[in-house]
């Protein structure tokens, strides 16, 4: 973002960083100075990134555009020091020769590595082989079909003297005869791929054509009697980090005549295709045509061609309806050719199969007995696969936690509170039930395929889904005909009948989309557009697929090449809000139960998919009158005359009325899909809950109690399950979560009770002194006795070491303070980061050095020397994924890098290193890093030991820190007999600057 002027840097900064989260950049430019005598002053951007606290704990935010600047004053420039920023080592680790020559040749950029790192999908993309093939084969096609229609237009000019050729001729027709520049407007630069695509193929189809269908090195003129055809593209890029990138990449190749980059975003009104930038840099715009030496400059033109990238998983998320819908009315011509030119979104019925332990084979439930409320039991829906991304489950919370009733609303046999999903949920005479929904991104085919992944680090419970129909084109998007093709601002509401399968409960919709680069109205020219068609279709449905099903990636379910995985496109669940409720439940007259969706093989259902310029959502309804009426009772005869009924699709809103959409206000949406995992992890919550009580059979209920936890879950399960009496909950995050805290605690649980006191305290750590903890008011105590955390931190949330690390830190500022007891009680006693070297081909071909194969740099033979110098970092940094969703191989034993002890006198952190063995022959790619929490359950006493139940983050419910390595190693089958070994060593606070929490040093020792 940009601002004018000092003074608005500040509000600037504070909004920004309030929705922003750990290992995510704030970047400011500030143009100028408010001292009109300092107009020539070069804007100064500020880089922002969250950075633990190591003294108060916490999260600050601290300049990393300072610290570089810093560095590049102190620092020399010997090859030493060239290498000294990356961390990571090995037995072959040192910077090579061209790492170095890039480190020589490109100034540090902290915006540009901090933006790479923030979007870690942009050199996953650019390693998509199949994706950029694509686009340069359809940017190709574009070219030469806009050469030959201005160059037809041109002659046909010329040859007739400057008259038509008969009949009527458009405005835009005659004037691209006059003009003799081909311009391509390119909507999100990246590092300029697309525009110099652009640049490089229309230059080709300017000056030279092969004949049609050869490969031949003869070039045809294209015909334009001795004149000349300008190529001009304009990319505009919103991000002034990416825009410097690409004007890097473009100069790197020789195109910066050509291509000019524009930091705006497209839809932004004071931009326009400006032929002004191609002739003065320093023009941003002009309002008038003026002439002089032959030359024409344009003003406000409009683009033959449009490039753009604007996808994410969800389709709509990255704004690519409103872009292309503006580029439409201010931007194109009337026969422009726009690449892609349509998506299709494909969806499939799924059932949430039940959460299933591989080593035992059985079901992981919980009963339905409620605890802590008396004699009462509560038949709830089991959290199943696809159920766990939302709500959490109130009941099955209420169970393991011993009583916690974790919503807004006061306790009740509906789920109308629930922090993740509808408002409306529960027993099916709730009035105002809403469909709503969450979206989850995902890898489907760890959900589709048991045998997906290894099991062997993270524990064996298996996510599952089972398709219930097979893929459907509910929606297509038409982005090439022009304004009229494209959908209202206010989206659509599109109704088709589909047959299940199978029998069994629909608890959402498994989607992904195709995207056809070439095709469509003015875009036929015979040659076959099917090669131009990309599909994100996961590996895993297309084995279940029908046999005669083709994928438009040229695979096919009964064998063939497998689709091209890839990280930064994936397929999306999108999840009932409600669980697995119908609209029906709105319908009093229905039996409670009745309400559920249940789906039987072979009878329609109706499924509704809606839209608006951001986001799809779905719905279901069960067509009774054809299943009344139509529908025989033998199962095959009824699939069999459901398939003779044509899948009419339907517009809701015929009259081209606007079409709402789904009140997404019926939604909550308190936490993210990510916490709701965490949150229906029984397994987690009994434990925290087991440790709890614990500490107060120690220590005693009236014990001062300090839960240094955002959203104060181990203070609600101390006050509800075990009757603590002075508890207080420090709640640091600046968001609306400590608001969430109190509303759980005081509406959902009755807190404080009587006799009791239940406080929470929103403040920085700093801030908080002893007579601040409930129960140390006048020295009536030395501090809390007991410190609980689970750790959950909202600002880290899914890096869990960062969240260990601030736990640590938190403790150790307040004991050194008093405001802990030395001798209190920790919940939990330790945590241990621990690691496994892995082969991960899939993290480390979509995260390695950008390139095709074979080509080094060249990425469809543009260089990308800066994006590696810049992006090319996975070795000094980490990445958190759900390791769950991804293929890799366990090469070594689970060894602990470092162990962060809690509940000693001063909480220390052990880190001396640790070598391991390997177990299994493959190429060693990455290190897996994870936190295991010990929790004590019991002391040890005379002749018994002590008892510690673990919290692992290496599970399904968590997500786990990737690192790659400089160089991978081929471990062989003699290493693994004869003992060769890899070591790393973890350090931490090391970083003068503050800016990096830790770092790790890997060597391997063959035998």
């Amino acid at each position: 973002m940009t601002v004018e002027s000092e003074n608005d840097v500040q509000a600037t900064i504070a909004q920004a960083i309030q929705s922003a989260r750990y290992n995510e950049a704030v970047v400011v430019t500030v143009n100028g100075a408010d001292d009109a005598s300092s107009s020539l002053s070069q804007p100064r951007e500020i880089v922002l990134v969250a950075c633990l606290d190591p003294i108060n704990g916490g999260v600050v935010w601290k300049d990393a555009a300072l610290a570089t600047a810093a560095d590049d004053v102190t620092a020399g420039t010997t090859d030493d020091d060239i290498g000294a920023s990356i961390s990571t080592n090995n037995h072959a680790m040192e910077d090579t020769t061209a790492d170095k020559t890039r480190s020589a040749l490109y100034r540090e950029d902290p915006g540009i590595v901090r933006h790479l790192r923030t979007k870690r999908w942009a050199l996953p993309m650019l390693n998509d082989h199949r994706r950029n093939r694509l686009y340069d084969m359809a940017v190709h096609k574009a070219c030469r079909r806009m050469a030959k229609r201005r160059s037809d237009e041109y002659n046909n000019k010329n040859n007739n003297n400057g008259e038509s050729n008969g009949g009527d001729v458009d405005e835009d027709t005659a004037t691209n005869a006059d003009n003799k520049t081909m311009r391509i407007l390119d909507i999100g630069s990246g590092t300029g791929l697309l525009a110099m695509m652009g640049a490089r193929h229309a230059l080709d189809a300017v000056h030279e054509r092969k004949p049609s269908g050869e490969e031949s090195s003869v070039a045809e003129p294209i015909g334009i009697k001795n004149k000349h055809i300008e190529v001009q593209v304009t990319s505009v890029e919103m991000a002034s980090a990416m825009a410097r990138l690409a004007r890097m990449t473009i100069d790197e190749n020789g195109l910066s005549e050509n291509v000019k980059v524009v930091e705006l975003h497209s839809t932004d009104l004071d931009f326009h295709v400006d032929d002004a930038r191609f002739t003065s840099p320093a023009v941003a715009s002009v309002d008038n045509v003026s002439e002089g030496n032959d030359t024409k400059v344009y003003c406000n033109e409009k683009a033959d061609i449009c490039t753009s990238e604007l996808l994410e998983s969800g389709l709509l998320g990255e704004g690519v309806l409103p872009s292309i819908r503006d580029a439409w009315t201010r931007h194109l011509k009337s026969d422009a050719i726009v690449v892609p030119s349509r998506a299709r979104v494909m969806a499939v019925l799924v059932e949430g199969l039940p959460l299933v332990d591989a080593d035992a084979c059985s079901e992981v439930h919980d009963d339905n007995t409620t605890e802590g409320g008396g004699e009462e039991t509560l038949t709830v829906d089991e959290i199943n696969a696809a159920t766990s991304f939302i709500g959490p489950e109130l009941h099955t919370f209420r169970q393991a936690s011993g009583g916690v009733w974790l919503s807004t609303n006061i306790p009740a046999a509906s789920d109308r509170g629930v922090l993740l999903g509808s408002q409306h949920c529960g027993n099916g005479k709730d009035e105002g039930a809403v469909i709503g929904g969450i979206t989850v991104p995902l890898h489907a085919n760890a959900m589709l395929d048991e045998n997906y992944q290894d099991k062997s680090i993270l524990n064996n419970v298996r996510r599952g889904i089972r398709p219930l129909s097979n893929p459907t084109v509910v929606l297509d998007f038409d982005f090439a005909s022009g304004l009229d093709a494209l959908p209202p601002p206010s989206g659509r509401c599109v109704s088709k009948t589909v047959v299940p399968t199978a029998d069994g409960t629909c608890h959402g919709v498994l989607f992904w989309w195709e995207l056809d680069f070439w095709g469509g109205e003015g875009h036929g020219d015979g040659d076959d557009d099917d090669d131009c068609t990309y599909s994100t279709e996961p590996i895993g449905f297309v084995k279940r697929a029908p046999k005669d099903y083709v994928v438009k990636d040229g695979s096919s379910s009964d064998g063939g090449t497998e689709s091209n995985w890839q990280d930064h496109w994936q397929q999306c669940l999108f999840l009932f809000g409600d669980g697995c409720r119908s609209s029906s439940m709105q319908n009093d007259n229905l039996e409670e139960g009745s309400s559920l969706r249940k789906l039987t093989e072979g009878v329609p259902v109706e499924i509704t998919s809606s839209h608006d310029d951001s986001s799809l959502s779905f719905s279901l309804e069960t067509l009774t009158s054809l299943t009344d009426n139509n529908m025989h009772a033998n199962g095959d005869q009824r699939k069999e005359e459901c398939d003779l009924r044509p899948s009419q699709r339907r517009k809701l809103n015929e009259n081209n009325e606007p079409c709402v959409q789904l009140e997404q206000s019926m939604l909550n949406r308190h936490i993210t899909s990510t916490r709701a995992l965490q949150l229906n992890d029984s397994s987690r919550i009994r434990t925290l809950r087991a440790a709890i009580h614990h500490c107060i059979e120690v220590k005693g209920r009236e014990a001062p109690l300090l839960d240094l936890s955002d959203m104060g879950l181990c203070a609600i399960i101390a006050s509800v399950a075990e009757g603590a009496t002075n508890v207080t909950s420090l709640e640091s995050c600046a968001g609306s979560l400590p608001t969430l805290a109190a509303t759980i605690a005081q509406i959902g649980n009755g807190l404080p009770r009587a006799g009791t006191e239940f406080r929470i305290i929103q403040a920085l750590a700093e801030h908080i002194r002893v007579d601040h903890i409930a129960g140390c008011e006048g020295g009536a105590s030395a501090g809390a006795e007991i410190v609980v955390a689970e750790p959950y931190y909202e600002m880290l949330e899914g890096w869990h070491l960062q969240e260990a690390l601030n736990y640590f830190y938190l403790v150790r500022s307040f004991k050194s303070r008093g405001v802990i007891s030395p001798f209190a009680l920790s919940v939990p006693a330790y945590a241990k980061v621990m690691a496994c070297v892995v082969e991960f081909d899939e993290f480390s071909s979509a995260y390695g050095r950008v390139g095709d194969v074979n080509d080094g740099d060249l990425v469809r033979g543009f260089r990308h020397g800066a994006a590696n110098h810049y992006g090319d970092r996975y070795d000094a940094h980490d990445v958190s994924l759900p390791l769950w969703q991804y293929r890799y191989k366990r090469l070594s034993e689970k060894f602990c890098v470092a162990k962060l002890s809690y509940e000693v006198a001063v909480p220390k952190i052990d880190a001396d290193g640790c070598s391991v063995e390997f177990v299994s022959e493959g190429l060693a790619q990455c290190v897996v890093f994870w936190i295991e929490y010990g929790c004590r359950t019991m002391n040890a006493t005379s002749g018994e030991e002590e008892s510690l139940d673990i919290i692992s983050n290496a599970s399904s419910s968590h997500r786990q820190i990737i690192r790659k390595l400089r160089e991978s190693i081929a471990i062989t089958e003699a290493d693994v007999k004869e003992g060769s070994t890899f070591s790393c060593k973890a350090s931490f606070g090391d970083d003068r600057y503050g800016i990096e929490d830790h770092s790790f040093t890997f060597e391997f020792f063959r035998q």
